[in-house]
């Protein structure tokens, strides 16, 4: 298919390439917040979210199912400011990225990534690059979601989980930067000195966080009933026998007028070991063994077939879940182990909080790494109620519904809530609209969508490339920023110290070929090629970025 031209190209405009959520959400975002002109790259303006995107204001289209050249120039990249490559598909992504950097040397590039170890090593291939995992972007928004702690706030950054903590919370050997003193009126970002008031940026070792009590189990009427009424075969079968027994005891008087169980008692010695009506007895002595003997029958055998009707169901359930019920109480339920589902699970487990997940296919990339964390894993439909049960939903804290399927998400939620009412749940939607009204009449309690929460990181990778996450601090946002140094650039052969910038600039770690470094010494000498993590200001951001690139500011 031939690309079809959009009616004008805007010379300093944004390519964005996908028609899927993320896409979608990145052109509205560049549209709406920034007021920028945006041209996407799709295959169709009728197929996945390609309607959608079409309808946006100061959108235009480029349809083409192929990112070759002719595509490229006519979305007008030689003139545009910068391309996104927000598909599926890491190698696709790369792909598409080579083909724009021959045609546009130095274009600015903003690539999903579903490997991170891989996105990191984007930068090796393109001089201005930055790549990004949608999933990392929006999972510490789910943890937060989940611990329903407004004050708490969780970085991702590679290999490492950080928090925004009070001092006093935290061992002083975790503290990797002051944010804030909160007491202080204006409060000052990245102050020096250390207050017991002060809010830091710690190391999340997964140090397991006090035990929370499971919620009381109160046992309203109507389970209580159905605790009673649960073998109802039983009851059932009790009820006829006794029924049978009560009329042939009326029937019996009637007809002899002697006491029925004075006469029973005599018949059923006379036949005794012989399990046979007496041919010996005449009229109603006849008739009333042969009732009894069916009405023994009548009430044993149902006791029985319900008996092993309990005990065949019981068995089946307990294979099909695979193990018995959990006995976490006070847990985590993350259902979903996909690329959002995993990085929530091991962001929990770096904060020390107790997690069980729960994913339908045993293959999932997500089910050894949790494993490996030491961490349970129901494999089950979590639209089902023993799924959930076998999870623990009616003792957990709080349940965190992540898969990629809106409606898998939302029944496991309403289950979860028929489960244990006052359950704090949070969901996965991606219609912002349905999210709100789920909210509003359903009772979820906090809904999000991966796009929504990844879409202003992408955007402003577009416009402002160096950040790679955010703190928010009160109404204000630090930013946090992996800068390499170039060669030749002023801190080269400087030491550590010398970037630190009181109330502007935090270095918080160093990487020089391998892991990242956290709490590095202030005497260490940088080097080529070493990249340095900081907490910055917007301004200090702005100053410390012409030092590491040889630069200067213009």
């Amino acid at each position: 298919m031939s690309p079809v031209l959009p009616r004008r190209v805007q010379r300093r405009h944004f390519v964005v390439c996908g028609d899927n959520p993320l896409a979608f959400r990145l052109a509205e975002e560049l549209t709406k917040k920034y007021g920028e002109n945006v041209t996407v790259i799709l295959r169709s303006k009728r197929d996945n979210h390609g309607p959608d995107i079409s309808r946006l204001p100061g959108v235009r289209i480029v349809e083409s199912a192929r990112l070759d050249e002719d595509t490229f120039r006519a979305a007008g990249l030689p003139e545009a400011r910068a391309l996104a490559l927000v598909q599926h598909g890491d190698v696709e992504n790369i792909h598409a990225a080579l083909r724009a950097q021959d045609l546009h040397p130095g274009l600015r590039l903003v690539v999903r990534m579903s490997s991170m170890s891989l996105g990191r090593r984007m930068h090796d291939l393109f001089d201005d690059c930055t790549a990004l995992s949608d999933a990392a972007i929006a999972a510490p928004a789910f943890v937060v979601a989940a611990l329903n702690d407004p004050t708490l706030s969780v970085v991702r950054l590679p290999g490492q989980t950080l928090r925004v903590a009070h001092r006093e919370s935290v061992p002083e050997d975790q503290v990797l930067c002051t944010l804030t003193d909160p007491t202080e009126t204006p409060s000052p970002l990245l102050p020096d000195g250390e207050r017991r008031t002060d809010l830091v940026l710690a190391l999340a070792t997964g140090a397991p966080e006090e035990a929370v009590p499971a919620p009381p189990k109160r046992r309203a009427p109507a389970k209580m009933l159905w605790d009673v009424l649960r073998f109802r075969k039983l009851w059932i079968a009790l009820a006829v026998g006794l029924s049978l027994m009560a009329v042939v005891t009326t029937v019996w008087s009637e007809l002899t007028g002697k006491s029925w169980l004075g006469s029973a008692y005599e018949m059923m010695m006379t036949s005794a070991g012989s399990g046979q009506v007496d041919p010996n007895l005449h009229g109603p002595e006849r008739v009333l063994q042969v009732v009894v003997t069916l009405g023994g029958l009548v009430i044993l055998v149902p006791i029985a077939t319900a008996l092993a009707v309990e005990f065949v169901v019981n068995t089946r359930l307990a294979i099909a879940l695979n193990k018995p019920r959990t006995s976490h109480s006070g847990h985590v339920v993350v259902i979903g182990l996909g690329n959002v589902g995993t990085r929530v699970v091991r962001q929990l487990h770096d904060l020390g909080v107790d997690v069980v997940a729960v994913e339908s296919n045993e293959k999932a990339v997500g089910v050894p790494v949790v494993r490996s964390l030491g961490r349970e894993v129901i494999i089950g439909n979590a639209s089902r109620r023993e799924t959930l049960l076998a999870a623990g939903v009616d003792t957990c804290r709080a349940l965190v519904t992540i898969t990629s399927d809106d409606a898998t998400n939302l029944d496991a939620g309403l289950l979860g809530k028929e489960l244990q009412p006052n359950l704090w749940v949070a969901l996965r939607l991606f219609d912002g609209d349905l999210a709100h009204r789920v909210e509003k009449h359903l009772g979820i309690t906090r809904s999000r969508s991966v796009s929504y929460l990844a879409a202003p990181a992408f955007a402003a990778a577009m416009i402002d490339r160096k950040a790679i996450q955010t703190i928010p601090v009160g109404r204000r946002v630090l930013l946090v920023a992996e800068l390499p140094l170039a060669r030749g650039s002023e801190l080269v052969g400087a030491k550590l110290s010398a970037v630190h910038d009181s109330g502007e600039v935090r270095v918080i770690a160093l990487r020089n070929g391998g892991r990242s470094e956290y709490r590095p010494s202030a005497d260490a000498v940088l080097g080529p090629g070493d990249r340095i993590t900081v907490v910055a200001t917007r301004a200090g951001l702005g100053r410390l970025l012409p030092r590491t690139t040889g630069q200067q500011p213009g």
